[in-house]
This record gives structure tokens, C-alpha cells and sequence, in this order.
């Protein structure tokens, strides 16, 4: 049985991927990507949306939220909390290692295949 958009948020598993640093790798020349979401659990394919934080040639990391993903974004409070008091504190851009590390400190769990 399938599960809806709300009992994946409720049940299913914190989780991102490097994509720059995945076995796709090649794809992003000049470009950091992480995925992030609420993946259902064991098979990892459906989510109740998915986010991206790139960093383009310019370095400047720009979060991207998809239509279908504002309630997910909504439910990480914690990350935003943690991403905030890094601006507050240190007026440097994030970097993509600083990004995993927040998001392994809210438990997400790193499913990139490298």
C-alpha cells in the first residue's frame, strides 16, 4: 500500500544526496547540488518533496523548494534554525560541507551513492 504525502512527512526518513559528489558526478561540472527530503522507508523512491541547495560559479548557495515540497520544508524546522544562526553568527557563505554537516546534525541520513 502506498503512502500519502503526510505519513511519508510523519513516517518516512530524513534523508539527502551529494548529487556533485555522486557517481553522476560528471553531470555538475562547476556546480555543488545536494537533494534533500522525506523519503518513504526501505525503498527510498517516492518523497513528499524534495529541496536542492546549489552552488553555481558564483558560490553562493541558493536553496530550491519544489511545489510539491512545502510542507517537507516546513517540518525542518531544525535545519532552518541551524541554517539561520549560521548567518547570524558568520557572515561567510555556506559551503556544501558546512550544509551535509547540518543536516547530519538534524539526522539526516546520507543516502549519495559515491
Amino acid at each position: 500500500m502506498r503512502m500519502t504525502s503526510d505519513e511519508i512527512i510523519q513516517n518516512g526518513i530524513r534523508c539527502f544526496t551529494w548529487d556533485s559528489r555522486s557517481s553522476r558526478k560528471h553531470m555538475f561540472i562547476n556546480t555543488d547540488q545536494i537533494t534533500f527530503g522525506v523519503y518513504e522507508p526501505v525503498t527510498y523512491r517516492r518523497t513528499s518533496g524534495e529541496m536542492e541547495m546549489i552552488w553555481d560559479d558564483t558560490r553562493t548557495a541558493r536553496l530550491i523548494s519544489f511545489d510539491d515540497s512545502w510542507q517537507s520544508l516546513a517540518s525542518f524546522r531544525d535545519l532552518l534554525d541551524l541554517m539561520a544562526a549560521k548567518d547570524i553568527k558568520d557572515k561567510d557563505d555556506i559551503k556544501p560541507i558546512q550544509f551535509v554537516a547540518m543536516l547530519l546534525t538534524c539526522g539526516f541520513e546520507d543516502i549519495t551513492r559515491y
